[in-house]
């Protein structure tokens, strides 16, 4: 199985504590597109916060599916591939299945969220 890195940095895979794996960058950013609609501003006493809802758009560069390639996204353009029936699309998993450092900030991932439907 080939992976293709779509992030803009190296992901580095616990496989064990001691043994890790980096999936390079692939050069190739997938992204959601986003437009912004004005909603107001929140006023917070001493400070005005202007207020957007977002809607998402389509995925940019994704490529189409190829016979044993897997594609690592970002969550949002992952989610957003799975709902389109995308099964080829993968997310590093960096809630509970993170590795952090003493600050907080993830080091790496142990595993990768996947659509259901995926066969390997």
């Amino acid at each position: 199985m080939k992976i293709v890195n779509l992030t803009p940095h190296d992901l580095t895979v616990y496989l064990t504590d001691d043994t890790t794996l980096t999936i390079p960058a692939s050069g190739t950013v997938a992204r959601v597109a986003q437009a912004y609609t004005p909603l107001g501003t929140l006023d917070l006493g001493n400070a005005q916060v202007p207020l957007v809802a977002t809607t998402f758009g389509t995925i940019q560069e994704l490529p189409d599916p190829q016979p044993g390639v897997l594609y690592v996204t970002s969550g949002l353009v992952a989610q957003a591939a799975w709902n389109l029936g995308r099964t080829d699309v993968l997310a590093p998993d960096t809630g509970s299945g993170a590795v952090r450092d003493d600050q907080g900030r993830i080091l790496g991932v142990k595993r990768f969220l996947a659509h259901p439907g995926l066969k390997l």
